[in-house]
């Protein structure tokens, strides 16, 4: 068991936004990881409460990016976190993990250039694409906007520009 889908996000975001995403984390029931450990030792540590249906996962802060890891497979799971990531305007990627049954998939939004994309992605996480498409994009002379739709921008660092 490890996490389905992961909402991470960075960028500029002022202090009461932070509170807003807390809040909504909370009502989620993610936990806010304070172990410093890793996604595995904090399942180990906390399997008894997603068990019982207590805790549907975990907040962490990790390379100046806050992510929010979510049990359970479905687009839908962290959506909250998603809409008001969009309605404050910080950037985040959102990850699904694959398995044996399903692809894996990452979507991004950067608010700074309204880009929105999504992309298929292997079992490390990596963008995969397919040989005919990027043939295509090389015979269309486009590869490097190809490319760009296709495979997400970094995501930059979490910063807090106020403290209210």
């Amino acid at each position: 068991m490890g996490w389905q889908i992961a909402l991470s996000i960075g960028g500029d975001i002022r202090g009461t936004d932070v509170v807003k995403l807390f809040e909504t984390a909370a009502e989620m029931h993610l936990l806010v990881a304070q172990t410093g450990g890793t996604a595995e030792e904090d399942l180990r540590k906390y399997r008894g409460d997603i068990e019982a249906g207590r805790l549907d996962g975990i907040v962490r802060a990790s390379d100046g990016v806050l992510t929010f890891e979510h049990f359970d497979h479905g687009d839908d799971k962290l959506e909250d976190l998603e809409m008001l990531c969009e309605e404050i305007g910080v950037p985040f990627n959102r990850e699904i993990s694959s398995d044996d049954e399903i692809d894996g998939s990452l979507s991004w939004y950067r608010p700074d250039t309204d880009q929105m994309g999504e992309c298929v992605v292997d079992h490390d996480g990596e963008a995969t694409l397919r040989i005919s498409d990027i043939r295509k994009a090389l015979s269309e002379g486009n590869l490097d906007a190809f490319l760009a739709q296709n495979t997400p921008p970094d995501l930059p660092a979490l910063k807090v520009i106020d403290a209210r």
